[in-house]
């Protein structure tokens, strides 16, 4: 449908919503209430995606929207309705795979590993520093007996 012909359809109070899902992206058929509700807009567009109404998106039962972000953009000179876009926390729909720490936090780990390599060196330098104490004592009282 053309942007001029949604300028018909949809009404001020009225606006688009375009949902991004698995790197798809498409808009609900119908307008909906501009002020609707986050929860509103969230169930409309679980619904639609789990039952293959989102020209674009293909249906997947186990859509689910309850982390999603709802932005809302008031009317443009270039799209002259509103328009509510539902999408997920990550940029264009990506899925983020785990590969692993990252460069940070495998340099943070390192450093972890250094901080606990140093204590324990300190902790074993704590021992034979004691124990050339005692040796010392030892020396002197051995000194002393002598006398």
């Amino acid at each position: 449908m053309a942007d001029n012909e949604l300028m018909r359809v949809i009404k001020d109070d009225e606006a688009r919503v375009n949902v991004t899902w698995k790197n798809a992206n498409g808009d609900l058929p119908d307008p909906v209430f501009r002020d609707s509700s986050e929860g509103d807009v969230r169930g409309w567009v679980t619904e639609a995606v789990r039952n293959g109404g989102v020209p674009g998106i293909t249906a997947d039962r186990d859509a689910n929207f309850a982390d999603y972000i709802v932005d809302r953009f008031p009317p443009t000179e270039a799209r002259p309705y509103n328009l509510i876009q539902v999408r997920p926390k990550t940029a264009f729909g990506a899925d983020i795979e785990d590969d692993g720490p990252s460069d940070a936090e495998i340099e943070d780990q390192e450093i972890e590993r250094q901080i606990e390599a140093q204590e324990e060196a300190a902790i074993e330098q704590r021992a034979e520093d004691q124990e050339i104490e005692r040796q010392i004592e030892a020396q002197e009282e051995a000194a002393i007996e002598q006398v």
